[in-house]
């Protein structure tokens, strides 16, 4: 992956979409976020597990299957995924996304970050996803109906929404573990205030 981001397009057509942002939106599941401070008055799920329960996870959240295909790459051996809603109430500060194992003690980091933006209007103001380089800030405008991916040490952030828009995205946390790391990693769990075995922390 040259440089720190790539965008890539995707097949979605607009029923797909719709059909996606609903079952996010009515899932039993989705509710304030389980995320750090960093992410004040978002909302969404979150789900962990390692690469042999892709079937399951696709069978359980049908919609997101097609994503996950889309966008995991073969060498990745377990992911974070969370899709994630945000509004002129949300914010979202400067991070670096990781795990913390709570049965291992051990903080891992992600090789890569894949978002699938399901919901950005072209007017939105604000919304942007930002990365904090030693050099400065670059900024990348999301697209609906594209995936952005990131080099999982990258730090960066989402500039406040100004307008009265919906921005809704998911987020697929891309690992590739050693062996004792990746017996460390939750098998397969939606993530919950206080879960047992992963703690999402973004620090």
């Amino acid at each position: 992956m040259a440089g720190i981001f790539y965008r890539q397009a995707s097949p979605f057509d607009d029923n797909y979409r719709q059909e996606l942002i609903s079952s996010i939106l009515t899932s039993e599941h989705f509710g304030p976020s389980v995320l750090g401070a960093e992410f004040v008055d978002t909302t969404g799920l979150s789900l962990v597990f390692r690469r042999e329960y892709v079937v399951a996870v696709a069978s359980n959240f049908p919609l997101l299957s097609s994503i996950l295909e889309l966008a995991m790459f073969d060498t990745s051996n377990a992911f974070y995924v969370n899709p994630l809603v945000l509004d002129k109430r949300s914010s979202v500060g400067e991070h670096i996304d990781c795990r913390f194992i709570a049965s291992s003690g051990v903080r891992v980091l992600p090789t890569v970050v894949s978002v699938y933006y399901a919901e950005i209007d072209e007017t939105m103001s604000g919304g942007d996803l930002v990365f904090v380089t030693d050099d400065g800030e670059v900024a990348v405008r999301p697209r609906a109906n594209e995936v952005v991916h990131f080099i999982g040490t990258a730090r960066h952030y989402v500039s406040q929404i100004e307008s009265n828009h919906r921005r809704v995205s998911v987020v697929i946390e891309q690992y590739n573990l050693d062996d004792i790391s990746l017996l460390a990693f939750p098998e397969c769990h939606l993530v919950q205030a206080h879960p047992s075995q992963v703690v999402p922390s973004r620090h």
